[in-house]
């Protein structure tokens, strides 16, 4: 059982922008295809969240931001769970943090229909737009993926090369709709 989370809303969507930085410093090929099955997740979860945000002035509308947004997440998802690559498997647990953190901030504003409340008045200026916050925190693991996942192709095309070099029995070689499908998903994370 996990104890109870008192973060407030800043303090989740904090956290959230520190993962994901951390996500872009350790992208590797080797994580790739748990990152590309958290994909789903966290759009919807970040989707979920954008729409409750309050609004600030000279804010842009996010409905079709989320429409964007889930269209991609779903495709990646529908790509995951129909068996292509990457199929199923572990995901990745940064990406799995940031989704319960939007999910947890969620609840906060629903709840209590706003952000948290400043300590001072003076804060207010300072805190930085939720939905600039959420936009950010998608771009930068976004970013980390399509590196791992442009990584994991460089290397399915590097064995590719190598096994038919060596003759390794196809079998044993990357096989071009893996390829195809990594691919795929690299330039699906390029677009959020």
């Amino acid at each position: 059982m996990s104890a109870a989370d008192y973060r407030t809303v800043d303090e989740l969507l904090a956290d959230s922008e520190a993962l994901a930085r951390e996500i872009l410093l350790d992208a590797t090929p080797e994580q790739a295809s748990a990152m590309v099955r958290s994909w789903n997740q966290l759009v919807e979860s970040a989707a979920n969240l954008w729409v409750v945000l309050p609004s600030t002035p000279g804010s842009t509308s996010g409905s079709d931001l989320t429409k964007r947004l889930r269209v991609v997440g779903e495709a990646i998802g529908r790509s995951v769970t129909i068996g292509h690559w990457p199929g199923r498997g572990p995901t990745d647990e940064h990406l799995t943090e940031i989704t319960d953190n939007f999910s947890r901030a969620r609840q906060l504003v629903e709840r209590h229909g706003h952000l948290s409340q400043p300590a001072i008045p003076e804060r207010q200026t300072d805190t930085p737009d939720a939905h600039g916050q959420v936009m950010h925190t998608l771009y930068v693991p976004a970013h980390g993926t399509a590196v791992a996942l442009g990584a994991y192709v460089k290397e399915l095309k590097h064995r590719l090369e190598v096994g038919a070099r060596r003759r390794h029995p196809v079998a044993e070689r990357p096989t071009a709709l893996e390829t195809a499908a990594a691919q795929g998903n690299d330039r699906a994370a390029q677009r959020v």
